[in-house]
């Protein structure tokens, strides 16, 4: 992420206490670029705090259909070495 971007997220997250010490925090995680931010930032949060400030995963619903499928998601988040919950669900 940009050095702005970080910059305001430490900011918002200042300022509104957003992240307390032992947070468990849940992204969900379509695999759109707002999400793909949002997960990146996490990852570089996480370097900047210290050890066991807080623990983050990401979740995605797969509805089964032809027309979305997040499963590229599966290998790139292990690659990251973010926790990952794949929920499989046929609509």
């Amino acid at each position: 992420p940009s050095a702005k971007l970080m910059k305001t997220i430490m900011w918002a997250m200042s300022e509104w206490s957003m992240i307390q010490p032992g947070d468990k925090i849940l992204l969900g995680l379509s695999g759109g670029k707002d999400s793909l931010a949002l997960l990146h930032c996490l990852v570089e949060l996480k370097k900047r705090f210290p050890p066991g400030m807080f623990t983050f995963g990401c979740a995605t619903v797969d509805p089964g259909t032809e027309a979305y499928n997040p499963r590229p998601l599966i290998p790139y988040l292990a690659q990251l070495g973010v926790d990952y919950h794949y929920l499989d669900v046929p609509i």
